[in-house]
């Protein structure tokens, strides 16, 4: 049996494999999904996944539960789960999960498409990190000028180019969490989410940086880039760069797992106007339309494979005291910005109308 150890957050996991094929696939995509593999673990009882790739067991199980009353429950997007107890089969009957307690066992018909392990390991940590009253936010987790920022917005308000805006050309020390996705804790916390970076054809050509390190590249591991995609795709067209991307084309950037929340930034294109306007947000509510918990619109769609221990109502009370918390504070800003701007002349008016305020 093959196995890979890792750790999100205080949450220890380990990965049975009962192929050596699917175990150097997936250990090379955790590699590159997770913060730090190796870094010291802090808990007794792990989170074990058994990756069972076995044709016949898989037939065995539907055979089994063929009889029993099932529900249907979507999760990922296009994808549903027939549910029988605690037996999940998936809509494209490639394969099925059951749980006990604390262990999750995955038996394949045939192999998983390559990123549907990620998914099942990020729904079970989106739980876990509800489950210890985190709040999963529609956002990017960065750190600069020693301030921590959470850049939230809605899909297409520029919130990765405004990240990328502050990477560009700055010479001070940066850290980079994760990109689309980060969790906010009480304690005024965040916390990555091991997700790809979702880069658009347009952020990608117009950050020169991130265009320079990429135009020689023909393709990138586990990632639907192309060079043609760069140079000649749509301005809307995506790919995926995994977060070990982010030092080489940043080399002034660190990777982090965690950091004090000290802003949370609301961006919002405007091509019509080069002038960077920036304001206090007064209103929580705003802020509360990129909060995920308890409902996920985007991606995760309805918790199924883990419980949560809290209702919707009282995650939603919790998201909404944390998040009122920062606003009262007033620590939360909208700003208003051209990507077409100077990325320095972006930084200053950041720095000196945010980062600077106590």
């Amino acid at each position: 049996m093959h196995k890979v150890d890792f750790s999100l957050s205080k949450w220890n996991f380990t990965v049975h494999f009962n192929k050596e094929s699917d175990y150097k696939i997936y250990k090379e995509v955790i590699e590159n999904s997770v913060y730090d593999m190796y870094h010291k673990k802090t808990t007794s009882n792990p989170i074990i996944i058994n990756y069972i790739n076995d044709k016949a067991l898989y037939n065995d199980i539907c055979i089994n539960i063929a009889n029993k009353d099932k529900q249907v429950i979507s999760s990922f997007q296009n994808e549903f789960y027939d549910k029988y107890d605690n037996v999940f089969v998936s809509s494209k009957n490639r394969y099925l999960i059951y749980r006990d307690n604390n262990t999750f066992n995955i038996i394949c018909k045939e192999n998983m498409i390559r990123p549907e392990l990620i998914y099942i390991i990020r729904e079970i940590y989106v739980r876990l990190q509800e489950n210890d009253k985190g709040i999963f936010m529609h956002g990017n987790g960065i750190k600069i000028n020693d301030e921590g920022l959470v850049i939230i917005g809605n899909s297409g308000s520029g919130k990765t180019t405004f990240m990328f805006k502050l990477f560009e050309g700055n010479k001070g020390n940066l850290k980079y969490l994760s990109n689309d996705r980060i969790f906010i804790k009480d304690n005024h916390e965040m916390e990555y989410f091991p997700i790809p970076l979702i880069l658009a054809t347009g952020t990608a050509r117009g950050i020169k940086p991130i265009f320079n390190y990429l135009k020689d590249k023909d393709k990138l591991y586990d990632s639907s880039f192309s060079k043609d995609t760069l140079l000649n795709g749509k301005e809307n067209e995506k790919f995926e760069l995994f977060k070990n991307y982010i030092p080489k084309i940043f080399p002034n950037c660190e990777l982090e797992e965690k950091e004090r929340v000290n802003r949370i930034i609301i961006p919002k294109i405007n091509f019509n106007d080069k002038k960077v306007k920036i304001e206090v947000l007064s209103d929580y509510h705003k802020a509360m339309d990129m909060c995920f918990t308890p409902i996920d619109y985007e991606s995760l769609r309805k918790p199924w494979i883990m419980d949560r221990n809290l209702s919707n109502e009282k995650l939603q009370e919790n998201s909404e005291r944390i998040i009122k918390k920062q606003v009262d504070e007033e620590l939360v800003y909208t700003i208003e910005y051209n990507p077409l701007s100077d990325s320095k002349y972006i930084q200053e008016e950041v720095k000196e109308k945010i980062l600077m305020k106590k």
